[in-house]
């Protein structure tokens, strides 16, 4: 006879800088600890590109679901290419060295998995092989003697203040992040639960550099960019964003014009789901589109007014 699985919870992984919104480069698995839990509590595991579902069966068993134990799950993704499109203001995690934790023991509105703006506020914890020696309680406060083999622990070290850590007994696949998920107290959820990790997509300040073949014919100091909104979209859903008037350049012997923008854009895999910019001569239209930042044009520089770090996409056009 056949069994109906009903989802009990999802994990989903957002990110700004995809089309649809979904992560696609990160996987969602069980850890271990996680799939032992699965196992003997009847439960099932799908995942996707970006997601990871958890079903059930039998109503009746699901209600004497007594365990405390969190829903551990690993997040595998190539970790310098989403360090690249993922805006953090701290250092990326270290596979096996350290790792970015998110879980459901804070209550979020939506069910988010960190701070909302702020996904990577004290997320990152040390990667462990063995318990230190010390005194050890798990996430709940409870003594764990014998801790389990994966999971976030916190330890008092004698003379020391306290410390978190996720432990690893096994050498765990090259890992991007971790999600727990903790049942509630009382009884486990009775309608479907989306928990998401929602990860703002790099933002930088855009240079073009306006390049013309022909100076005596072609120059742009009475030039402008405007922003041009997606096509088919209304124009008043797309945010203006203002750029500096040029500023003369010679760029390899070349002469050039520098516009830059005022303020951070954000970067995007597919550019024209979000509209674009024209280099447009003073008081004339139409303009000319220009081409969009790209990751692989996007570096880290100083500020040379403020100081502060800061990413910066370079454009290069001829014309």
């Amino acid at each position: 006879m056949s069994s109906v699985y009903k989802e009990l919870f999802r994990i989903e992984c957002s990110h700004d800088y995809f089309p649809g919104g979904v992560c696609p480069i990160l996987d969602v698995t069980p850890t271990s600890r996680c799939a032992r839990l699965l196992q003997r509590n009847r439960f099932l595991f799908r995942g996707s590109a970006g997601t990871g579902s958890v079903y059930y069966s039998d109503p009746d068993f699901l209600k004497m679901f007594s365990e405390t134990s969190p829903f551990g799950f690993a997040l595998a993704a190539p970790t310098v290419q989403l360090t690249q499109c993922t805006e953090m203001n701290e250092p990326a995690a270290v596979p096996d060295v350290n790792v970015w934790y998110f879980s459901n023991l804070v209550a979020r509105p939506d069910n988010l998995l960190h701070p909302p703006g702020k996904p990577f506020e004290d997320a990152m914890l040390p990667v462990r092989r063995r318990p230190p020696a010390g005194t050890l309680v798990d996430m709940l406060g409870n003594p764990a003697p014998n801790p389990e083999e994966e999971g976030r622990y916190r330890f008092q070290a004698a003379g020391a203040g306290q410390s978190d850590f996720y432990l690893s007994t096994i050498a765990p696949p090259r890992r991007w992040g971790v999600v727990e998920i903790f049942p509630p107290t009382e009884s486990i959820w009775s309608q479907p639960v989306i928990f998401t990790i929602s990860l703002p997509a790099r933002a930088s300040i855009w240079r073009y550099y306006i390049v013309s073949q022909s100076p005596a014919d072609r120059a742009y100091d009475h030039h402008h960019i405007e922003t041009s909104p997606r096509r088919g979209a209304k124009s008043n859903g797309v945010r203006s964003v203002e750029f500096t008037a040029p500023q003369p350049r010679n760029l390899n012997g070349k002469a050039a014009w520098v516009f830059e923008s005022k303020e951070l854009i954000p970067l995007c895999q597919y550019p024209a789901e979000r509209g674009g910019f024209l280099l447009k001569e003073d008081g004339l239209a139409p303009g000319i589109a220009l081409p969009h930042a790209q990751l692989e044009n996007t570096r880290l520089e100083r500020n040379a007014g403020s100081g502060a770090v800061q990413a910066c996409s370079e454009i290069f056009v001829y014309l």
